[in-house]
């Protein structure tokens, strides 16, 4: 009965969410401060509803509205060469700082960034951005790599060269390995007249890690690569933090929502941790995606992907990840992108030995400037 509640609630919700993804669309508004600076503005919301149930000694079942993101940018360049970004998300009286950086344009197809960025990393993460995920979330691969990497947020503070030119993109990132803002573990930004000036932690490793993809045909593909001599708590085994090597690779055929009949997306990564007390960790993530385009302006998509936590452990520490659903841009209907506003629904499980499987009923609404 809780459950048919559940998903009668979200039905009840659908039409109002409908009526509300009517509005005109938006678009990204760039203001010309003078010959020479230009000051950008995009955005995202992404309102939902969504209803899930976790199996176990104690099941549980939740139905709620939610926020999944709300998301704002803002660009500013001095005569094209020079400039900063910075992005961050909203929420009750805070504002969290997500992309925080500096950048110059060496010339079209070169650029510099110092900050707190994405850098180079799978695919799959952060380089898909979040106003063109394919389903309501990036690929759980991609954030179980994070979560036993450079955290959640895919960011870490550095300094990166990216070269983009003719379908090739090339990305090398130097940066803490930490994935933190604190001044202890990645921030190091400490004064002469700080006593201890290394704030305290005895630390000389710095991460780095390259990315490269090449489009031909329509067809991308490319491979990421690292190597991270830092430890932290999310890489630690038995509380002794651990550095670890990573990489992976991807082929996409139709790579953002929308974009063609049929797409096809391809991924797989891997760490390899250092071995701790004669105990040797490896975790692997491959995943599938396929989409076909319904109604002109929608897409109907699903995704299976598989991760081992320990892949030398076997099935026994492997977890299925299968998500299926569609989705309806409004926004392409009226000849704008398709990203703008968006209307998804999927269902997602998690499938694991412990038996503790998880179902999930998502219909999430996007707005996009």
């Amino acid at each position: 009965m809780h459950r048919l509640l559940g998903l009668l609630t979200i039905a009840s919700l659908f039409a109002s969410v409908v009526l509300f993804l009517s509005v005109p669309t938006a678009h990204a508004q760039t203001l010309q401060l003078g010959p020479d600076v230009t000051f950008k503005i995009t955005g995202t919301v992404q309102p939902r509803v969504s209803y899930a149930t976790q199996d176990g000694d104690e099941p549980t079942e939740r139905a709620g509205v939610g926020l999944r993101r709300a998301r704002f940018q803002m660009n500013a360049q001095y005569q094209g060469k020079v400039g900063f970004e910075f992005d961050f998300d909203g929420g009750p009286g805070e504002v969290t700082a997500v992309d925080l950086f500096g950048f110059y344009n060496v010339s079209e197809s070169l650029q510099i960034r110092a900050g707190r960025q994405p850098g180079a990393q799978p695919r799959s993460y952060i380089p898909t951005s979040h106003s063109q995920i394919d389903a309501i979330e990036r690929a759980a691969i991609a954030e179980r790599w994070a979560g036993g990497t450079i955290g959640s947020s895919g960011r870490d503070i550095g300094i990166d060269l990216e070269y983009a030119a003719g379908g090739t993109e090339a990305v090398l990132f130097v940066h803490s390995g930490t994935g933190s803002f604190s001044r202890t573990d990645g921030n190091f930004r400490e004064s002469i007249t700080r006593d201890p000036v290394t704030r305290g932690t005895d630390e000389v490793g710095l991460a780095v890690t390259g990315m490269v993809s090449q489009e031909i045909s329509g067809i991308e593909v490319g491979a990421f690569a690292g190597v991270n001599p830092v430890g932290s708590d999310r890489t630690a085994l038995d509380d002794t933090p651990r550095g670890y090597a990573t990489g992976g690779a991807h082929l996409y055929w139709g790579a953002e929502p929308g974009s063609q009949l049929i797409r096809i997306k391809l991924d797989a990564l891997g760490i390899r941790y250092d071995e701790v007390d004669q105990q040797q960790q490896d975790a692997v993530g491959l995943s599938g995606f396929g989409a076909l385009r319904v109604l002109s302006h929608g897409e109907l998509f699903g995704r299976y992907e598989r991760f081992w936590e320990d892949y030398d452990a076997g099935d026994a520490t492997a977890a299925n990840y299968l998500t299926v659903g569609g989705s309806y841009s409004f926004s392409a209907a009226q000849g704008n992108e398709f990203k703008n506003v968006r209307l998804t629904l999927a269902y997602a499980n998690r499938d694991v030995a412990a038996n503790e499987d998880a179902h999930l009923v998502v219909l999430q609404g996007q707005f996009a400037f």
